[in-house]
C-alpha cells in the first residue's frame, strides 16, 4: 500500500462541492482509496463517509491507495492540494 500525507490548503477545507468532486476523483480509480484524519480511516469515494471527517483548511491527511498504484495516489494529492473555494 502506498501512503502520502497531504495538507489541506483549502481555507474552507472539504466542504460539500469540494468533498463531491473529490470523491468523483476517487471514484475513477479500480484501486482501494482511503483517506484518514486523525484516527479516522474511511473509503472517499463516498462524499458522506469525507464530510464525516471534517477536514478544515490546514488539516493534514493521509491518501493510502492499494495495488502501489502511484499513478492513482499522485493524482489524488495533487487534487487535494490544488483545491480551491
Amino acid at each position: 500500500m502506498l501512503a502520502k500525507v497531504v495538507t489541506i490548503r483549502n481555507k474552507t477545507g472539504l466542504h460539500a462541492r469540494p468533498a463531491t468532486l473529490f470523491a468523483q476523483e476517487a471514484k475513477k480509480s479500480e484501486s482501494n482509496v482511503w483517506m484518514t484524519k486523525d484516527d479516522k480511516k474511511i473509503n472517499p469515494k463516498s462524499l458522506v463517509n469525507i464530510l464525516t471527517l471534517g477536514i478544515k483548511g490546514g488539516d493534514q491527511v493521509t491518501i493510502e491507495v492499494e495495488n502501489e498504484d502511484q499513478e492513482t495516489l499522485d493524482h489524488l494529492a495533487k487534487f487535494l492540494e490544488n483545491l480551491q473555494d
